[in-house]
Protein backbone atom coordinates (compact mmCIF):
# COMPACT_ATOMS: atom_id res chain seq x y z
CA UNK A 1 0.00 0.00 0.00
CA UNK A 2 2.28 2.55 0.74
CA UNK A 3 4.77 1.67 -1.59
CA UNK A 4 2.56 2.53 -4.00
CA UNK A 5 2.19 6.23 -3.19
CA UNK A 6 -0.99 5.19 -1.44
CA UNK A 7 -1.09 6.27 2.64
CA UNK A 8 -3.20 4.45 5.09
CA UNK A 9 -4.69 6.38 8.07
CA UNK A 10 -6.22 5.25 11.39
CA UNK A 11 -9.53 7.89 12.07
CA UNK A 12 -10.95 7.11 15.51
CA UNK A 13 -14.30 8.52 15.95
CA UNK A 14 -17.43 8.01 17.93
CA UNK A 15 -19.62 6.93 14.82
CA UNK A 16 -17.05 5.48 12.18
CA UNK A 17 -19.52 4.24 10.17
CA UNK A 18 -20.63 8.12 9.18
CA UNK A 19 -17.57 9.07 8.95
CA UNK A 20 -16.68 6.15 6.69
CA UNK A 21 -19.37 7.27 4.65
CA UNK A 22 -18.13 11.32 4.52
CA UNK A 23 -15.25 9.57 3.37
CA UNK A 24 -16.18 8.24 0.48
CA UNK A 25 -17.98 10.80 -0.41
CA UNK A 26 -15.41 13.24 -0.75
CA UNK A 27 -13.45 10.64 -3.02
CA UNK A 28 -10.15 10.90 -0.86
CA UNK A 29 -10.01 7.15 -0.53
CA UNK A 30 -10.04 3.96 -2.34
CA UNK A 31 -11.12 2.25 0.36
CA UNK A 32 -12.40 2.24 4.33
CA UNK A 33 -13.02 -0.13 6.91
CA UNK A 34 -15.00 0.24 9.68
CA UNK A 35 -13.81 -0.60 12.79
CA UNK A 36 -15.83 -0.63 16.02
CA UNK A 37 -14.56 2.47 17.31
CA UNK A 38 -12.53 3.88 13.99
CA UNK A 39 -12.69 4.18 10.14
CA UNK A 40 -9.09 2.85 8.80
CA UNK A 41 -8.84 4.72 5.58
CA UNK A 42 -6.91 3.75 2.11
CA UNK A 43 -5.98 7.20 0.77
CA UNK A 44 -5.66 7.73 -2.91
CA UNK A 45 -2.26 9.06 -4.42
CA UNK A 46 -2.02 12.92 -4.01
CA UNK A 47 -4.12 12.60 -0.65
CA UNK A 48 -2.99 12.50 3.22
CA UNK A 49 -3.73 12.60 6.71
CA UNK A 50 -4.71 16.22 6.55
CA UNK A 51 -7.59 15.65 4.18
CA UNK A 52 -8.55 13.16 6.45
CA UNK A 53 -8.51 16.06 8.82
CA UNK A 54 -10.40 18.37 6.64
CA UNK A 55 -13.29 16.09 5.73
CA UNK A 56 -13.96 15.61 9.62
CA UNK A 57 -13.67 19.34 10.12
CA UNK A 58 -16.10 20.39 7.03
CA UNK A 59 -18.57 17.42 8.42
CA UNK A 60 -18.37 18.89 12.05
CA UNK A 61 -17.04 15.50 13.20
CA UNK A 62 -14.39 15.41 16.34
CA UNK A 63 -11.10 13.40 15.25
CA UNK A 64 -10.27 11.81 18.61
CA UNK A 65 -6.80 10.53 16.96
CA UNK A 66 -5.67 10.22 13.39
CA UNK A 67 -2.70 8.14 12.89
CA UNK A 68 -0.62 7.01 10.00
CA UNK A 69 -0.74 3.12 9.39
CA UNK A 70 3.27 2.40 8.89
CA UNK A 71 3.96 -1.29 7.27
CA UNK A 72 6.47 -3.38 8.64
CA UNK A 73 9.40 -4.30 6.14
CA UNK A 74 8.07 -7.51 5.80
CA UNK A 75 4.77 -6.39 4.99
CA UNK A 76 6.83 -3.95 2.40
CA UNK A 77 8.99 -6.85 1.46
CA UNK A 78 5.88 -9.15 0.74
CA UNK A 79 4.38 -6.57 -1.43
CA UNK A 80 7.32 -6.05 -3.24
CA UNK A 81 7.33 -10.04 -4.14
CA UNK A 82 4.10 -10.12 -5.33
CA UNK A 83 4.21 -7.27 -7.91
CA UNK A 84 6.72 -9.56 -9.80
Amino acid sequence: ELLKGEQVVIASVSDPASFAEAIERSGISSSVVVKESSAEITLKEGFGSSDVNRVAYEMGIMLSELKIKKSSLEEQFLELVREK
